[in-house]
């Protein structure tokens, strides 16, 4: 940002270089001078003259100028580069904080399907290190029971040809035995170069838990509704028979028992609505929650 005229100027140069560069850059320029070194190529930090600070990349070689040892170079400002730098270490760092802390397992392996990393809730889930399954082929690892072997892999041959998969369930056996079954998709992604496939899995057994209390529930519901059907049948047989022997005679107690025997039906009728509502609930349910 400086005119010429302003650089060739007296107590330009230490205004040019950061503070925090500057005895860095005298020591260099010292040795090239003394001939201790005959070229140089570095990096520091400018200030430009609006006061920013930018970054150069510097090339100087010794040279003799007029008898006298001298020095050419030349700065390339790097500023847009070691920004962009920046902002891809961040970016990778970020991606890491989000790989490592998931609340999804997350596995990387090779074309090959040899587990090259994965995160603190894989380790988790499968109740070890990632040390002691990093270099393990996902297959032979011994966290796969041999029926789901074959599905595993035609997901991870799915994922080498370049294709997304999933979800897809199976069981992962974790130490111990304990076999969890978990959901999973797959992803080819490309890191540094390396072409690679990325498994998320999520452990799925509060959701069989909560499809096996539902099914009970709706077997319960069921027969009790059955159960509800027969009992009004064996109660409003027999009522029929009392009302019919009780308007046979003509006493106040069989006018009563007739009364009564119609308010017993009266309610046996109420049942049967519920059993009607009931029958429609256990429909209703049947139809959403499958």
């Amino acid at each position: 940002g400086y005119s010429r005229d302003e650089l060739l100027g007296p107590g330009t140069r230490s205004a040019l270089i950061a503070p925090e560069c500057l005895e860095d850059l005298q020591r260099r320029q010292q040795a090239l001078l003394s001939g201790d070194t005959e070229s140089e190529h570095h990096e520091f930090c400018g200030v430009h003259k609006d006061g920013r600070i930018i970054f150069l990349e510097n090339f100087a070689t010794r040279l003799q100028f007029e008898g006298r040892p001298g020095i050419v170079g030349s700065l390339v400002d790097v500023t847009d580069r070691k920004r962009a730098d920046e902002a891809l270490r961040s970016s990778e760092e970020r991606l890491k904080i989000i790989f490592e802390y998931a609340p999804d397992a997350f596995c990387l392996a090779d074309m090959n399907g040899i587990i090259v990393d994965g995160n603190q809730a894989a380790e988790k889930l499968l109740g070890c290190t990632k040390e002691e399954f990093i270099g393990k082929h996902f297959v032979d690892s011994g966290f796969l029971p041999p029926e789901d072997e074959s599905k595993v892999k035609a997901m991870h041959d799915h994922l080498a040809a370049g294709n997304a998969t999933g979800p897809t369930e199976f069981v992962l056996v974790g130490r111990g035995g304990t076999r969890i079954p978990i959901e999973a998709t797959g992803f080819p992604v490309t890191i540094d170069g390396q072409q690679l496939v990325l498994a998320i899995g999520r452990d799925i057994s509060e959701r069989h838990q909560l499809e096996n209390l539902k099914k009970k529930a709706l077997l319960q519901i069921e027969e009790n509704i059955e159960q509800l059907a027969i009992l009004n049948d064996s109660i409003r047989n027999p009522l029929t028979v009392i009302i019919a022997l009780a308007e046979m005679g003509d006493t106040e107690i069989d006018r009563k028992i007739i009364r009564e025997a119609w308010e017993i039906d009266a309610i046996i009728s109420r049942l049967d609505q519920g059993w009607l509502i009931s029958g429609k609930v256990k429909e209703f349910l049947k139809k959403h929650y499958p």
